[in-house]
């Protein structure tokens, strides 16, 4: 099982790193051909739109593995450590029911996408839709692997007691 998890992070951050390349390369391109050479290349514009997209969704999926979030930890620290534990599982699970409760709008939006591309660059604009549900299905995988072991560890404290 650990084996499976590395192997994908080892994708999640060889995925990251090369379109993070990509739209620095894909920016640097269109300053230079635009305010150097002054010939814009059409659809840098979408592309890093789209890429930024992708970016944003597993960038997402990195503050979930390393549980990394946002939140007021002053006010989860005044609680004592049981309640602690099932808030912060409470807190990780939130991304898994966005995920279910979302995913009959996400098919809808889907159909509705499935024609449509994107005006002067012809991919479909499903791409910006699949970076939404691959950035939340890691969410949720990483989610549940770290909720896995704070939920064995409600149950141990409350045996040792």
């Amino acid at each position: 099982m650990k084996k499976t998890f590395y192997i994908i992070d080892r994708i999640l951050i060889s995925v990251t790193i090369s379109l993070f390349i990509i739209l620095l390369g894909l920016m640097t391109t269109q300053i230079m051909l635009r305010y150097v050479f002054h010939v814009p290349f059409r659809g840098v514009i979408i592309y890093s739109n789209l890429i930024f997209t992708w970016l944003a969704y597993l960038g997402c999926a990195f503050v979930a593995r390393d549980n990394g979030h946002l939140r007021v930890e002053y006010f989860i620290d005044k609680f004592p450590n049981q309640i602690k534990i099932f808030l912060n599982t409470v807190y990780k699970l939130c991304p898994l029911f966005i995920l279910i409760l979302l995913s009959i709008p996400i098919f809808q939006f889907y159909e509705f996408q499935r024609g449509i591309t994107v005006a002067g660059a012809g991919f479909s604009v499903l791409y910006f839709t699949y970076a939404f549900v691959v950035g939340f299905t890691l969410i949720a995988i990483y989610t549940l692997i770290k909720t896995d072991s704070d939920i064995e560890s409600i149950f141990m404290d409350n045996d040792n007691k």
